[in-house]
């Protein structure tokens, strides 16, 4: 056995979750299948080989990210691909109905069928950027065609098309070529994002993959904050896959073709915005004003005025669509809470003699002070299963939820922890690299645990 596959069943301890995930994933899925997907960049490839590996993630356009990380898109084409009836060029875009493509990349290609070099030549004198990277393609693809190079050279002295060194160069030259990506990050970051569009809104699905390719640097992943600047007009919307909320965004800036909003997203996370330009479209209301300060902790409140949040106190000045600035202040704010003294139930599932079943044992953990995985607790290097945490504390008059409080919290885990420990004690063949990377998942609350409060306050415009 060299790879553990999940079931997904009430076997596994997470199925108590299946209904959250599952809508999850759906909610996604049905954003994700929406209109047409928009793409920044082609880059072409043209190969009878590929080497997959999923545990050391070879890459076939290897960059560092390079692309990435400014908020680039790309796409990977075939000559059979750019051979496709109706394909055209509009306004610098290739196939502008569909991906809309702002330039074409060649990686060091060194083959070129002739039909598709003259398709790039014809592309690229209707406006298409092209980009050849490291050495020029110098023979044509297939045999007895007819020489390449004389066309490659006429491209060569056409305004859009460019020869670099590297893959290295590629985004500078593409911001000399005036060629923004459709989702702008103003601050590297390492989230990868996908565009579709309908008549009625532009979809921006963002998730930070933190750059992260194996398990264990999927363990080193950092969150991400920055700015992004959004191809679309319409009023953002926020679209909560986990609860299927739609909700509008407070704080954001605008012109006629972009939307500026601040994405603050967490390691593994993912979130949904949404530009509509029609109300009513999904449900929604359009609100009348919004702060155009994007770094604003901001939302509106029922009555679709604009709520802010502090957790300093301190009294900012609030510019508002309308071209007023209101000045807002706040409540003194109480200090932070750490929880402290939590009681973990824990519900450990084992290897059973009976097929499809689990042994389940209880075992409670009293007043802890910190809280870590699952791991770190005597005796459960290999514990899956599930955590039931809870706490109770007192809250003084400063606090909106003042009085006693209990907070409870359920984790449920995946079985990998169980079969690594099954694969302890039983003849299964491990591939070395996989007692590598495959060691006990931390499961549970990670961290400790701080009440964090934050004042409000409605300024009047």
């Amino acid at each position: 056995m060299s790879e553990f596959s999940n079931n997904w069943s009430s076997c596994q301890p997470n199925w108590l979750h299946a209904r959250l995930y599952t809508d999850f994933l759906a909610r996604n899925q049905l954003v994700l299948r929406q209109g047409s997907s928009k793409m920044d960049l082609a880059v072409y490839r043209h190969s009878y080989e590929e080497i997959i590996d999923f545990n050391h993630a070879v890459k076939l356009y290897d960059d560092d990210g390079l692309l990435e990380q400014p908020g680039y898109t790309y796409d990977f084409v075939s000559p059979s691909s750019l051979e496709l009836s109706g394909l055209y060029v509009s306004d610098g875009r290739l196939a502008p109905d569909g991906p809309a493509y702002q330039a074409l990349l060649l990686n060091a290609q060194q083959f070129l069928p002739y039909s598709t070099a003259l398709k790039l030549l014809e592309f690229t004198k209707a406006g298409l950027p092209v980009l050849f990277i490291g050495t020029l393609p110098g023979q044509s693809a297939f045999h007895l065609e007819k020489d390449i190079y004389p066309i490659i050279e006429e491209m060569l002295r056409l305004p859009l098309v460019k020869q670099v060194d590297s893959v290295r160069s590629v985004p500078s030259v593409l911001l000399e070529l005036g060629i923004l990506p459709n989702a702008r990050y103003h601050s590297p970051s390492k989230m990868l994002n996908v565009h579709r569009q309908t008549q009625q809104a532009d979809f921006y699905y963002f998730y930070n993959y933190g750059d992260a390719d194996t398990y264990p640097l999927a363990r080193e992943m950092a969150a991400v904050k920055t700015d992004v600047t959004l191809h679309g007009s319409g009023v953002p919307f926020l679209l909560n896959a986990w609860d299927g909320r739609i909700t509008p965004i407070a704080a954001y800036e605008s012109t006629d073709t972009t939307v500026t909003l601040r994405l603050r997203l967490d390691k593994n996370d993912s979130c949904i915005i949404a530009l509509i330009r029609e109300p009513g479209y999904l449900d929604t209301a359009f609100p009348g004003l919004h702060t155009v300060l994007p770094e604003l902790w901001a939302e509106y409140t029922d009555g679709q005025q604009i709520l802010l949040k502090s957790l300093t106190g301190a009294r900012i000045d609030v510019p508002f669509s309308d071209k007023k600035v209101v000045s807002a202040g706040f409540t003194a704010i109480p200090a932070s809470i750490p929880l402290k003294g939590w009681e973990l139930t824990l519900e450990k599932w084992s290897e059973s003699p009976v097929p499809n079943e689990s042994i389940k044992s209880i075992q409670t953990f009293f007043s802890l002070e910190h809280l870590v995985p699952w791991k770190e607790l005597p005796g459960q290097e290999f514990t899956s299963g599930i955590g039931t945490y809870r706490i109770s504390f007192s809250l003084d008059n400063g606090w909106e939820d003042c009085g006693e409080n209990t907070l409870c919290i359920t984790v449920a885990s995946t079985l990998l922890n169980a079969l690594l420990a099954y694969s302890n004690c039983h003849p299964l063949s491990f591939s070395r690299w996989q007692k590598e990377i495959r060691v006990p998942d931390a499961y549970g609350i990670l961290n400790d645990v701080t009440l964090v409060p934050y004042a409000w306050s409605i300024p009047e415009n």
